[in-house]
């Protein structure tokens, strides 16, 4: 019955040691710290901007883009803008009604939401990327 408690151990002993071995420590393995957008090109967020057609209710000063087409300008992107967060400017662009800011005059009648369109399902990361990227260079009122 001793060889058999000893050999039994010694399994338990053996699978253990195998099953270790498989995987790297616990302390070994890096955490990931929270979401980073990959790094954005400016160019290319200018774009994207003309692209997805951001001028017809917004100007940007000092880029020379045409004067909105939109009866009411959603907002003047200013150095203001440029000095929001990567995280503000990003969820403006991809959940405009999220939050509205108190001087925007993005507000539908008779409601809370934005007249900005939907870009979450036609925005890749990189685009988002790329738009904040080039916000964030606006100069001038």
């Amino acid at each position: 019955m001793r060889s058999r408690t000893g050999q039994t151990m010694l399994l338990v002993a053996v699978f253990g040691a195998a099953v270790a071995c498989g995987r790297p420590p616990a302390s070994s393995v890096p955490v990931p710290q929270g979401f980073q957008f990959p790094a954005g090109d400016v160019m290319a967020g200018r774009e994207t901007f003309q692209r997805v057609r951001c001028t017809t209710c917004h100007s940007v000063a000092g880029q020379g883009f045409p004067a909105p087409l939109a009866q009411a300008e959603a907002m003047r992107l200013t150095q203001e803008t440029a000095k929001k967060t990567v995280d503000e400017l990003a969820q403006s662009i991809v959940s405009p009604s999220h939050s509205i800011s108190g001087d925007a005059s993005g507000v539908a009648e008779g409601g809370e939401l934005s007249r900005m369109g939907d870009f979450s399902q036609s925005l890749s990361v990189q685009d988002v990327a790329d738009l904040v990227a080039f916000l964030k260079t606006i100069e001038g009122m």
